[in-house]
């Protein structure tokens, strides 16, 4: 990427800097979609609250992306759409494993005593 973009190399003095800024991020980013769920009592319209506001904010994201990358304003567009697409892909990806986990009776456990997990399988609950 560094001969592509002629970048010269990050400076070690930025780690700190860098960390900051995508710890941040990450953190922002997450609460974006929790933030409906605050101000929403219902929690099946809280859900479709948070993917709607998830929605304009990964349009938004990906307009500016484009725009710092040089689009121009069909491309931002474009690439706001593709950056909805890709995200709701990835979240209906983690909400079906998920709910397909849990229809299977497969939980996972983290114990503290040692580092790592394990699955445990339970019979399916009546009605499930």
């Amino acid at each position: 990427m560094r001969i592509e973009h002629c970048l010269p190399p990050p400076s070690p003095h930025r780690a700190l800097a860098s960390a900051i800024t995508i710890a941040s991020a990450y953190f922002l980013g997450g609460l974006v979609p929790l933030v409906p769920y605050f101000f929403v009592e219902e929690v099946e319209r809280g859900l479709w609250v948070s993917v709607g506001v998830m929605a304009v904010a990964l349009w938004v994201f990906g307009w500016v992306k484009t725009g710092v990358c040089g689009g121009d304003q069909w491309e931002r567009v474009k690439g706001g759409g593709e950056m909805v697409v890709v995200g709701g892909v990835a979240a209906g990806a983690a909400m079906g494993l998920g709910r397909e986990m849990e229809r299977a009776g497969v939980w996972i456990e983290v114990e503290r005593e040692g580092v790592g997990m394990r699955l445990r399988r339970e019979k399916a609950r009546p009605g499930k």
